[in-house]
């Protein structure tokens, strides 16, 4: 579906602009990540953001669903996550890589896993930033609600 590209009415300008301090869309936009999901260890192709969906982060530690057959309990991997620049032309900064090792796997619906990877070596920086893009978005949400609220 595209995006519709006319103009509101002058008439539903002020009730636009009254309405942006309250509600603004751009409060829902989520954060976008690229993956690149790669098992060294059984040597498997690169799995990439359509099969690759980060369900949770923890201290030194991400939770994935993948393919069912992507990786086994101690299986060695390396794993980037990037984002997509706004307004480049897709292009893609990578904002995290990591080695991680797979430490527990659990059979999901689908032909699909939850693998828990324990990361093994990265820059320390670069996960702080990278948590630090969550922590933000949490606390955008939390302050919209807030006013919300009020």
């Amino acid at each position: 579906m595209e995006d519709a590209k006319t103009e509101p009415s002058t008439e539903s300008n002020a009730a636009t602009e009254e309405s942006d301090d309250l509600v603004n869309l751009k409060d829902f936009i989520s954060i976008k990540l690229v993956f690149e999901f790669q098992n060294h260890t059984a040597g498997s192709a690169i799995l990439r953001d359509n099969e690759v969906a980060l369900s949770e982060i923890r201290d030194r530690v991400l939770v994935f669903e993948l393919p069912e057959t992507s990786c086994n309990v101690e299986h060695n991997i390396m794993l980037r996550i990037g984002r997509r620049e706004p307004g480049k032309d897709g292009d893609i900064k990578v904002i995290f890589q990591s080695t991680g090792k797979i430490t527990r796997v659990k059979q999901l619906r689908d032909e699909k896993i939850r693998a828990v990877v324990t990361l093994v070596q990265f820059d320390e920086a670069s996960w702080l930033d990278f948590i630090g893009l969550f922590a933000r978005r949490q606390d955008e949400i939390t302050e919209f609600l807030r006013q919300v609220k009020s």
